[in-house]
């Protein structure tokens, strides 16, 4: 048998056709996919909705059917609670709303996975619904940690507006809605705003942190290798994070983060951020190859997204898809998912402002 197979030559990387190529599907048919790289705008001083306003009107053209953002999935969750090892990992990324995802498992009687499932079924826009379907929907995003989702369901029952609330949604749910209303974060500035305008049932929770255990056995010879090249501060102040600093700062005095997200998600701004803030860490000589651990983590959690992302697909096949995350996820997601035979990538900077 070993005979056999030495009768070939071996064929390199380069030699083969790349997957995306050897589709059937005619390439202006595939399912378009647009990665929106953002910075995170909660909290940044002068930010507020209206800034997204030519955001919106852009996204609003391209008229995606499933929108997915950067928060950790339900089944992930799931998992996290099942050891000590993510006891961290829970506390930043879900912290205080896992009381609420309890209280939304008692109102729905669904556990998260269950919820997740259930949503993935869901159609028809939330005006479109009776009362007592928008608050089912709410409690049930609740359960799966969709607080986005449960957003857009909370205004369409009158949101902070509304005097009275049946007891079906506790206040402590509406609270903390309440609080998320008027985030100026772009899962709620960008991904739910749209979703309310387009009527689209859910926004989907593709982000994902399980490589986050090992990850924190490698953080001290990180940051020691980090503070010996200059610290987190060589990195902000470098390119491409100097320009972009600028560009927003003008973009915040000027009413519109429109040209803040035009750099951002431009190549020039996407080859300075790998190299800057990602390979950096491959140019250091750490002594248990860290920077190499690093990078095999950080590629792990990219394919992961990738494939929640394609779960989401999955259950809404042929729909046109907007993820919107951190600027750094854009040049790994943009190769990942274009390496498909039905789909492909198209970019914020081919769209226009109107």
């Amino acid at each position: 048998m070993a005979a056999l197979f030495s009768l070939a030559a071996p064929a390199s990387a380069q030699d083969r056709v790349p997957v995306a190529n050897l589709s059937s599907v005619p390439f202006d048919e595939r399912t378009e996919v647009m990665i929106l790289a953002t910075s995170h705008y909660a909290g940044v001083e002068g930010v507020t909705p209206s800034h997204f306003d030519t955001i919106i009107r852009r996204l609003k053209q391209f008229a995606p059917e499933i929108i997915a953002v950067e928060r950790v999935p339900a089944h992930e969750i799931a998992m996290f609670r099942t050891t000590p090892h993510y006891a961290r990992t829970l506390d930043t990324y879900v912290g205080s709303y896992l009381s609420l995802m309890n209280l939304g498992q008692a109102a729905s009687g669904l556990d998260p996975i269950e919820a997740e499932v259930a949503m993935s079924e869901w159609v028809g826009s939330p005006g479109s619904l009776d009362e007592a379907s928008q608050i089912e929907r709410l409690m049930t995003a609740i359960a799966a940690y969709e607080v986005e989702t449960a957003l857009i369901y909370y205004r369409a029952l009158g949101g902070r507006e509304r005097d009275e609330w049946p007891d079906d949604v506790p206040k402590a749910v509406r609270s903390e809605l309440s609080k998320l209303d008027v985030s100026t974060n772009e899962r709620v500035a960008i991904a739910a705003r749209l979703a309310e305008e387009l009527g689209a049932p859910r926004i989907w929770n593709v982000d994902s942190h399980l490589e986050d255990a090992a990850f924190g056995n490698i953080v001290p010879e990180l940051m020691s290798g980090l503070e010996t090249a200059g610290g987190i501060e060589a990195i902000v102040g470098s390119e491409p994070f100097s320009t972009l600093a600028k560009i927003q700062d003008e973009a915040v005095q000027n009413g519109s983060l429109e040209p803040a997200y035009d750099y951002v998600n431009s190549p020039e701004y996407g080859r300075g951020d790998v190299r800057s803030q990602i390979d950096v860490f491959n140019r250091m000589p750490f002594e248990n190859k860290s920077g190499l651990v690093r990078q095999a983590l950080w590629d792990e959690r990219n394919f992961r997204i990738a494939a929640n992302l394609r779960r989401a697909m999955a259950a809404r096949p042929g729909s046109r898809v907007l993820l919107i995350i951190g600027a750094g996820h854009k040049p790994w997601l943009d190769q990942i998912l274009a390496a498909t035979l039905d789909m492909r990538v198209v970019q914020w900077t081919e769209s226009k402002s109107e």
